[in-house]
C-alpha cells in the first residue's frame, strides 16, 4: 500500500490533479452504491467541500479514517 501511495504522490505532483472523466464518475456513483449497501451514510456536502483539493492518497486515508468513525457510531446505537 505504501508503495501505491507514493507512486500515486509522484504522479500528482509531476502531472496535477485529473479533471473527472466519464470514468471517474461512473466509478464515484459505484462507490456510492458500496456505501448505501454497506449501511454507510451518503456523503455530505460539507465533506466533499473537505475532500476537494486534497490528493488521491490524502482522500483514500481520511476516508479509510472516516469509515472507522462511522462503524464505531453506527455499532455503539446497536
Amino acid at each position: 500500500m505504501r508503495a501505491i501511495a507514493r507512486r500515486l504522490n509522484r504522479l500528482e505532483e509531476r502531472f496535477g490533479t485529473a479533471e473527472e472523466s466519464w470514468e471517474t464518475r461512473h466509478l464515484r456513483v459505484r462507490l456510492e452504491a458500496a456505501d448505501r449497501r454497506c449501511g454507510l451514510p451518503p456523503i455530505s456536502p460539507e465533506r466533499l467541500a473537505e475532500l476537494r483539493g486534497k490528493s488521491m492518497v490524502e482522500i483514500l486515508n481520511s476516508s479509510q479514517q472516516y469509515a472507522m468513525i462511522e462503524r464505531t457510531r453506527i455499532s455503539s446505537k446497536v
